[in-house]
């Protein structure tokens, strides 16, 4: 005979020591959400990276079809996986024993730097590093920020 698991469902009317006090995930910190917030930005500048791409090649299709290297949806595809990409190809690196983890900061950056140049141009953008470099610096800034915040302790779990 199969065993039945039932859940009891917490109400408001409960003691607060039953209640849950915060829907985050358990981490290498104990239920911080720095983690969340690291991938959240990481989403967020792939998914900006992807739709400026896509402006760009759009605006450059109609103003200056010249510039145009690729059709769509190639700087699209290429600016939302650059971020990933390159924490990607510096993961297989140091799976391999290729390099240590304070080299693969460095090089995540420009890594992803040069992917999204890549893209940039690709897309027909009239200064693509410029472009990237605003998007790259931007994105680690809020992850630098989001580090210094875990680190000071700060709670970031709403």
């Amino acid at each position: 005979m199969d065993r039945v698991r039932v859940i009891r469902l917490v109400t408001q009317f409960d003691q607060p020591s039953t209640r849950v006090t915060a829907a985050t995930p358990t981490c290498c910190c104990g239920g911080c959400s720095c983690c969340c917030c690291c991938i959240v930005t990481a989403i967020a500048v792939s998914t900006y990276s992807a739709v400026s791409a896509q402006g760009i090649l759009r605006r450059a299709e109609q103003e200056t079809p010249e510039r145009v290297r690729w059709r769509s949806p190639w700087p699209g595809v290429v600016g939302f996986f650059s971020l990933t990409a390159a924490i990607f190809v510096i993961g297989l690196i140091s799976a391999a024993g290729g390099g240590g983890d304070a080299g693969a900061l460095l090089v995540i950056p420009l890594l992803w730097l040069g992917l999204l140049g890549f893209a940039y141009w690709g897309a027909g953008a009239g200064r693509p590093w410029l472009r990237a470099s605003a998007v790259v610096a931007i994105g680690c800034a809020a992850l630098v920020v989001e580090f210094f915040l875990w680190a000071s302790g700060v709670d970031t779990s709403g």
